[in-house]
């Protein structure tokens, strides 16, 4: 009998289409994960593997998605976001309905960003799918914090970009956790203030990700090489996916040495 496999999916905005290539190559590999645990972008992947869909079936959605399915309505500078998450949950509720993360195939949990204490939240068993991965998913700014039981929530990134202790909680025998937004090449120029703030919150997210993911020793950390792509553009997703893919069939017999 096979060892229990634990996949923990980042956080990456855009970038984290790269799961999706990776979840392909695990299928065509016949490996399926016992548990998932995920962030952001990485939670609503997880949520749809754990709910049976393929990864064609997801990445269809992905080819087939418009923007202003998610960013809802006309921005607004006045609210706590510029957009409200309305698009979001009525895209996701197509899919999971009012289904809880229980009743899902496959054990699944998301992490999101507790706002006012500024820690980081698991959901998880009889928490409502779509709610829970719109907390770990609403980008700061760009969406209104999601607010579940009077708490409002944003992007688990933001305190769990690698979301390796959650998946503790399944006790997987294997860990097996997919960096999105690791390190890309080289920029030598940031021509502007906020490109050089921008770039201050990915060293500083980059460097704690570092230490943290050494501390909770994954069996197996993935980094697909995703270059210098932006978490916020719609443009490389293909590439994403790509990129994804390889370096899931890179990591197929490794994963299968492991898990035995």
């Amino acid at each position: 009998m096979s060892k229990k496999l634990g996949l923990v999916l980042g956080s990456g905005g855009a970038r984290g289409v790269a799961h999706i290539g990776f979840i392909k190559a695990l299928e065509e590999a016949g490996i399926k994960p016992r548990s998932i645990s995920g962030s952001s972008a990485g939670s609503i992947v997880g949520a749809c593997v754990a709910m049976g869909m393929s990864a064609d079936d997801i990445m269809n959605e992905v080819r087939n998605l418009k923007a202003s399915e998610v960013l809802y309505g006309v921005p607004n500078f006045n609210r706590s976001g510029l957009f409200s998450t309305r698009g979001v949950h009525r895209k996701l509720n197509s899919f999971f309905k009012r289904k809880r993360i229980c009743d899902l195939d496959i054990d699944f949990c998301c992490v999101a960003t507790n706002l006012s204490k500024g820690e980081s939240k698991v959901f998880t068993g009889r928490s409502f799918v779509v709610p829970s991965i719109v907390a770990s998913s609403c980008i700061p700014a760009l969406f209104e914090p999601e607010v579940i039981g009077g708490v409002q929530y944003i992007d688990g990134g933001v305190t769990s970009r690698l979301p390796i202790e959650a998946i503790r909680r399944f006790e997987p025998d294997v860990v097996v956790a997919v960096d999105v937004f690791a390190e890309g090449n080289e920029v030598t120029n940031y021509p502007n203030a906020l490109s050089v703030l921008s770039r201050a919150v990915d060293i500083m997210d980059r460097n704690y990700t570092k230490a943290k993911t050494k501390e909770e020793k994954p069996d197996l950390l993935v980094l697909p090489d995703l270059g210098n792509m932006s978490q916020y553009t719609f443009k490389e997703l293909e590439f994403a996916y790509e990129q994804g893919y390889k370096a899931g069939k890179e990591s197929v017999e490794k994963i299968k040495e492991l898990i035995g």
